[in-house]
């Protein structure tokens, strides 16, 4: 009876053993995908810091330095771009891709924000694998599939999210879930606090209004050169997302905003540029996601887009009709104007594009509508269990 027993040990052994063989961790490096200016890095074990070019590899541990009217895209993993803006200082401090069965189960990034901004964009289809999160001095702000700003500096520090939602862990383990639309400011010496509205926080500190131009033209430039290797239908979803945000927001500048994203969507180096429906589809989400957040400002909007890409004439009118049915006419009438058309080949324009942007924009504008007017007081919670963010 005893010498049975050991076949069962060894087989269970060995089982586990494979198990284990089967699941490997290992670090991974970042690549710099656009440089703007100087920036260097301080690799580990070395004593001076280097010039970033892009191609370059950087390692675990490496510490980024970005200087005045400098910045740097860097890509963790594929689907993930992580801009550097200027005068910033970002440690890498873990980098590592999981494989379980030779298939990649996840994918974790920490960087550790030390002073400056960091604009990141998370590709939302890799949500199952993501782990991405960037440090800041009393907290990890998390997420898996989202954009999101985080500032630190003498003032103290912020965290905004202008797409999805972002999980912000303090060191005694308090959870702030920031939604889309959100930002959580925490002052000088003080607590983190709970999330408000952006266009709350605008009126009362006009910083704000910066973070949410950077967000915006951070994510064009990644749109535009199709950093990170996103789909088309991940670019078209992040950049209604942060137009919407970033309009509901600052409604004075939603025209400016919209222009930026549809010149980066319709660019031939975009992921949304390379076909003729991806692109139409592309216009007609973000047009449709910015009027939707800035209904009153339809008609401003709509010539705006329509300046950025008169061949999306048609779409871009019913987009915006679509959206704000009460300003059809003043829309029609705007890019008109915009592309030097009658307003008769606009509305037929618009006429022939209203079914397939009625289809294209179902689902954005349900999420555009979710980001326009975020709860001003999400629900906290605590976990105990949670690991402290200092470890």
């Amino acid at each position: 009876m005893k010498k049975s027993l050991y076949p069962f040990v060894a087989a269970v052994l060995f089982g586990l053993g494979f198990t284990l063989a089967a699941a490997s961790e290992v670090s991974s490096e970042a690549t710099v995908l656009k440089i703007t200016g100087s920036v260097k890095a301080q690799m580990p074990g070395q004593s001076g810091a280097v010039e970033l070019k892009v191609g370059d590899r950087i390692p675990q541990g490496a510490v980024i330095m970005t200087g005045a009217g400098a910045e740097a895209f860097i890509q963790p993993f594929a689907g993930t771009v992580s801009a550097v803006k200027e005068n910033s200082t970002v440690q890498i401090e873990k980098l590592s891709l999981t494989t379980e069965g030779g298939t990649l189960t996840k994918q974790t990034d920490t960087l550790n924000l030390k002073s400056g901004n960091l604009v990141s964009t998370i590709d939302p289809a890799k949500r199952a694998i993501n782990n991405y999160a960037v440090r800041t001095p009393k907290g990890v702000a998390a997420s898996r599939g989202t954009s999101y700003s985080v500032s630190v500096s003498a003032d103290g520090f912020s965290i905004a999210a202008t797409a999805d939602s972002v999980t912000f862990t303090t060191a005694t383990g308090a959870i702030y879930t920031i939604q889309a639309g959100m930002i959580s400011i925490t002052p000088p010496g003080g607590s983190p606090q709970p999330p408000v509205s952006l266009a709350s926080a605008m009126a009362t500190n006009p910083e704000v209004g910066a973070i949410v131009s950077t967000a915006v033209s951070t994510l064009a430039t990644v749109v535009q050169n199709n950093l990170g290797g996103l789909s088309a239908e991940s670019t078209t979803n992040l950049a209604s997302q942060v137009l919407a945000v970033a309009s509901a927001a600052n409604p004075s500048q939603a025209a400016s905003y919209t222009s930026q994203v549809v010149t980066a969507v319709t660019s031939p180096t975009s992921a949304t540029g390379g076909s003729a429906s991806a692109t139409a589809d592309a216009v007609a989400a973000v047009v449709g996601a910015a009027v939707t957040a800035a209904p009153q400002d339809a008609a401003q909007i709509a010539g705006a887009a329509a300046t950025a890409a008169p061949q999306q004439s048609g779409v871009i009118a019913a987009a915006a009709s679509q959206a704000a049915p009460g300003s059809s006419q003043a829309v029609v009438q705007s890019v008109a104007t915009a592309t030097g058309q009658s307003t008769t080949s606009v509305q037929q324009g618009s006429n022939d594009a209203a079914a397939q942007v009625s289809q294209a924009t179902q689902q954005t504008n349900e999420n555009a509508s979710n980001v326009v007017t975020p709860p001003t007081t999400p629900p906290i919670t605590t976990d105990t269990s949670i690991v402290s963010p200092s470890h």
